[in-house]
């Protein structure tokens, strides 16, 4: 019974430990996204008063600046991008440099999702985050968009530590719960424990006592045996005996 107890609150412990794991991983991916999206929203916003005054996106010379500073702000931020329409980078924080193109992988990321009317999009991979933003002129025309890739790897080791402390402190509830269940079956059917092992001591006696009676049993059959043998034998002789002394008296014998 301890045993299947404890299998029950193994069962039940590891239900929990699923759900705040993944509860927290969700937290934590929508705080990620949504900080990645108000630093895309802040040079969304600074790009687009520029714009509104006329100037083209590809003249913003403060850009790379705004970019730059983004990026310092996280370490874990891996690029910024801004591209045109035709996929072609205006400005970038890496090795990026004006003109090429970006990276088709994050374009395949984007393309289930990147709309003309979608102003915000998020997008992840294993590897990493990917954030973007639609920059739109005064005519409500995209004219370009802006990319954040964001590393995981500070991601991934904050979920594993996590993970590690959560299955920590459920085994340390688990063998709580295992000794207070061993304890608990032991002292709440201790009185029934007694009676069973009484049963068995009354059982054993009644069995023994059988025993006994059989075996007794057996003895008395065989001395009524022998007594009935020894009873024919003896009638026998007396009967041999009686004709003898019959045969003795008889008239014949005495002449003899």
């Amino acid at each position: 019974m301890t045993v299947f107890a404890t299998c029950i609150l193994a069962m039940v412990l590891g239900l929990l430990l699923m759900m705040n794991y993944f509860k927290f991983s969700n937290i934590l991916t929508d705080v990620t996204t949504s900080r990645l999206a108000v630093i895309n929203k802040n040079l969304e916003s600074s790009l687009s008063r520029a714009t509104n005054l006329g100037l083209a996106l590809d003249e913003l010379q403060f850009a790379d600046t705004l970019l730059k500073r983004a990026k310092v702000s996280d370490a874990a931020i891996q690029e910024i991008e801004v591209f045109d329409n035709n996929g072609a980078i205006l400005f970038a924080t890496g090795r990026q440099v004006q003109g090429g193109k970006v990276d088709p992988s994050v374009l395949r990321q984007l393309a289930p999702i990147r709309k003309p009317d979608n102003v915000e999009w998020s997008a992840y991979t294993e590897e990493q985050f990917v954030a973007g933003v639609t920059l739109f002129n005064s005519f409500d025309r995209p004219i370009g968009r802006i990319v954040l890739r964001y590393n995981l790897e500070g991601y991934i080791s904050i979920v594993e530590i996590v993970l590690k402390d959560l299955f920590t402190v459920t085994g340390g509830l688990l063998a709580i719960a295992a000794l207070i269940a061993g304890l608990g079956i032991s002292l709440g059917f201790r009185e029934l424990r007694h009676t069973y092992a009484s049963m068995q001591a009354a059982l054993a006696s009644v069995r023994a006592s059988e025993t006994t009676d059989i075996e007794a049993t057996a003895e008395n059959t065989e001395d009524i045996d022998f007594r009935a043998k020894l009873g024919t034998v003896t009638a026998t002789v007396d009967d041999v005996l009686n004709q003898i002394e019959a045969s003795a008296v008889a008239p014949g014998n005495q002449k003899a």
